[in-house]
């Protein structure tokens, strides 16, 4: 089991670009490019708190575990949180 990031997930829902990401929140644009293609895997906490707060959403929010190839993908929002659903 792996943990990988879901920005590029994150930005489709909030409908902005990855440009518009690195401006709001004051990150690279070259880091948001690699946290959105998992192309890192450590990220600063205060990059991802940055990334976060533009996107009005937890830290964690940006973060999903993956199982094997699948990753964990589903979210179904409850009560303004959201949690991710099991695998089939």
């Amino acid at each position: 089991m792996q943990v990988k990031f879901c920005l590029k997930e994150r930005l489709a829902e909030h409908e902005i670009s990855q440009g518009e990401l690195s401006r709001r929140s004051g990150v690279s644009m070259s880091t948001v490019n690699r946290v959105a293609t998992n192309s890192t895997t450590r990220v600063d906490l205060e990059t991802l708190a940055r990334l976060s707060a533009a996107l009005g959403c937890e830290p964690g929010e940006l973060l999903i575990r993956t199982q094997g190839e699948a990753a964990i993908l589903d979210y179904t929002a409850a009560d303004g949180t959201w949690i991710p659903k099991p695998l089939a």
